[in-house]
């Protein structure tokens, strides 16, 4: 692999790691009782992203 491609790779594997961390945030939040309206304005998240990570939680 190039140096760019892993690079890229990287950089990938690490925006997971990201999104991984966000989404147990923003579910443990909604534990917690903040709302849907306050998690999406305090992380600019869309309020169709939060719904999705809450139907996650349901279908697993």
């Amino acid at each position: 692999m190039s140096a760019n491609l892993e690079d890229a790779e990287q950089a990938l594997r690490e925006w997971k790691r990201t999104v991984d961390a966000r989404d147990r945030l923003v579910l443990d939040a909604l534990a917690a009782g903040v709302t849907i309206n306050r998690v999406h304005t305090l992380t600019g998240i869309s309020r169709s992203t939060i719904y999705r990570l809450l139907e996650s939680t349901h279908t697993q």
